[in-house]
């Protein structure tokens, strides 16, 4: 095998330091053991981080503590296999989504007569070339970036929709409650002239709610502060809203 320098070019910025745990029992494969030596020795310069776990159960005891962003795993090691290390984290929620680039001999892709699992999502044949290893692991690295930048789209459109649609399911009554406080203020008082410090905090306030009834149905970059341990909330004062100098 070809043990060439595996150097594909710098890392983008995007994927600096993200963190890949190469699982392999390198004991028992020498020459695997040097070429994911080149691998590591290509990726750290780039700006990733390489980690390693020589087993089945040290791999699922450092993913567990601290997943990493990537997994690079040998199909066939003693004990736990990759393949078994596979349907674990598949079968947990928090580690599901962890991409999987697994490292098979010729014969290896269908174990005991088994498929894969889903959720691999690359195979490398051995013997594994440093170069396209190092490729697959940026690739697979931007691919998972993209998709979690995608779904963050995706919740900030919808947390959007809903602020727009509680904007105007709140404006139509409170532009009515509006009408009566300022009748109140014209008329009002005279009857009633000690209710003058209750009415100036009523219309204080409604005017408060008839500001952020605007901001929020006209945000065009929404900020997100935290509102409790796992849960955004749309930071209304902050956000850039339309009509706005920047």
């Amino acid at each position: 095998m070809d043990h060439e320098s595996a150097n594909v070019g710098p890392a983008n910025d995007d994927i600096k330091g993200r963190r890949v745990l190469v699982v392999a029992d390198v004991d028992v494969d020498v020459d695997l053991d040097l070429t994911l030596s080149l691998v590591e020795k290509s990726l750290v310069p780039t700006g990733l981080v390489v980690e390693r776990a020589s087993n089945g159960n040290d791999a699922l005891r450092q993913i567990t503590e601290n997943p990493p962003d990537l997994i690079v795993l040998d199909l066939m090691m003693p004990g736990i296999s990759g393949f078994d290390v596979c349907l674990k984290l598949k079968t947990d929620p928090a580690l599901a989504r962890i991409p999987i680039i697994m490292l098979t001999a010729p014969d290896d892709s269908e174990p005991d007569g088994e498929p894969l699992p889903i959720g691999v999502d690359d195979l490398v044949t051995k013997p594994v070339n440093p170069k396209i290893l190092c490729v697959r692991v940026r690739t697979h690295l931007r691919l998972a970036l993209l998709a979690r930048q995608s779904e963050s789209a995706g919740r900030i459109f919808g947390a959007l929709a809903v602020a727009v649609a509680m904007a105007h399911e709140i404006n139509n009554p409170l532009q009515g409650m509006m009408a009566s406080i300022e009748l109140l203020e014209a008329r009002g008082l005279e009857f009633w002239p000690e209710a003058r410090p209750e009415l100036e905090t009523i219309v204080r306030e409604a005017k408060r709610i008839r500001d952020v009834v605007h901001r929020m149905s006209n945000v065009v970059e929404p900020v997100f502060t935290s509102y409790a341990p796992g849960i955004q909330m749309l930071d209304v004062a902050q956000s850039k809203v339309r009509g706005e100098p920047r």
